[in-house]
């Protein structure tokens, strides 16, 4: 177990780094992250050694990460900047942050980077001038860590809490030993963490994850508010009752069940947007990728002017649309084209950007297609981003 001074030291690894003393972090980080099997250390660790360009460091420390946790956001963020930084071109970097949206549609730090790299005029100067803290979230450290950093090196019954130990201070600060049971009470009631219990109903990626572990994600129980009744003001959804959010909630499980993944999105995409308690919407979140990780899904149309109002709630659904090609380029087998959504003699309703892994074969400018796709995200101008599933040439 580690002691409630090591959280310290790591708030202090954390100052560090805001105060651009690298060496000083990674010292305090070394000893810290290899005891223990958080990957917010590690993460610390990695980026101090980015700034003081100890680059041979940082693939075992992202290694490390990703045996812990490999859909830690953070790490995720971070591995997405040092492949922009390393692609070869602009086609290259925007399929990696389409991709990444599309598996992480909640992280709102990889829509902004699709958004950074999608507008660059000149992508050569973006990646040349990128910045890891344009491109990377560095959280503070996060108040579980206190929590789990207990010391119980002081045998029970001796010393008193709040004093100072008899040999004076060391560099670690003085100690408040904590009573083990009381720790594990603690441990049991509070400790246990969305992200863990989420990892274990959603082992791997894929369509082999069971429908019925759906059942085992519930927003009942006493342990929280569902809602919060006083919002922030930046919320585009607001649940009047809890009964309201549960009703939807359940619904939406019933719908994935079902196989109405759409339907299921949109309730699930209101909640994630809504004045629900954090727990909820992150329960909501963990939904919303179980349906994205799925192979098999039907694709719907919905028209362009529905989808613009509120795109937001159309996060990760499977479109059916038809258009015009335009801007079309191809790199590595990939190819990334403009759809001019619904296009007839010269007029269309909006455009969309589309990135395909396969290129697909007579594929040129001028061509009308039809389209399913997986719509990742709205950039705003009446744009949005779609991953291309299967393209239909029109003769």
């Amino acid at each position: 177990m580690k002691s409630q001074s090591d959280f310290q030291l790591i708030k202090d690894a954390y100052k560090s780094i805001e105060r651009r003393r690298y060496r000083e972090s990674i010292v305090i980080l070394e000893k810290i992250a290899a005891s223990g099997r958080d990957p917010y250390p590690y993460f610390l660790l990695a980026v101090a050694c980015l700034f003081a360009d100890r680059l041979n460091r940082v693939e075992e420390i992202l290694g490390r990460i990703k045996s812990i946790d490999p859909n830690y956001p953070p790490y995720v963020e971070l591995q997405g900047f040092l492949n922009f930084k390393s692609a070869p071109d602009f086609e290259t970097a925007l399929g990696i942050y389409v991709d990444l949206a599309n598996r992480y549609p909640s992280d709102p730090i990889l829509a902004k980077c699709l958004k950074l790299v999608r507008d660059s005029g000149d992508f050569s100067v973006l990646q040349k001038s990128a910045r890891l803290h344009r491109f990377v979230m560095i959280p503070k450290p996060p108040k579980h860590l206190k929590r789990n950093f207990v010391s119980l090196k002081s045998p029970l019954g001796t010393g008193r809490p709040g004093k100072k130990a008899a040999s004076g201070p060391t560099f670690f600060t003085s100690r408040t030993f904590w009573i083990a049971l009381a720790v594990l009470i603690v441990s049991i009631s509070a400790g246990i963490f969305l992200s863990g219990i989420f990892r274990n109903f959603f082992p791997g990626k894929g369509p082999a994850r069971s429908l019925d572990s759906i059942d085992r994600v519930s927003i009942t129980g006493t342990d929280f508010d569902l809602v919060r009744k006083i919002g922030t003001g930046k919320e585009p959804e607001f649940y009047g009752s809890a009964s309201e959010l549960s009703d939807d909630f359940n619904k939406a499980k019933a719908q994935i069940k079902s196989g109405k993944h759409n339907e299921a999105l949109y309730l699930l995409n209101r909640i994630a947007n809504s004045n629900a308690s954090f727990p909820v919407r992150e329960k909501a979140e963990f939904l919303i990728k179980f349906v994205n990780d799925l192979e098999y899904r039907d694709f719907e149309t919905i028209s362009f002017e529905k989808l613009s109002k509120k795109p937001y709630l159309y996060r990760g659904f499977s479109l059916k649309m038809k258009g015009r090609v335009a801007n079309l380029r191809e790199k590595n087998e990939k190819q990334f084209f403009s759809l001019l959504i619904d296009y007839l003699n010269g007029n269309f309703s909006g455009v969309a950007d589309v990135y395909s892994e396969r290129s697909v074969t007579d594929l040129a400018n001028g061509k009308t297609i039809e389209l399913d796709s997986i719509f990742v995200n709205s950039l705003g101008n009446n744009r949005m981003y779609l991953i291309a599933k299967k393209i239909k040439i029109n003769m």
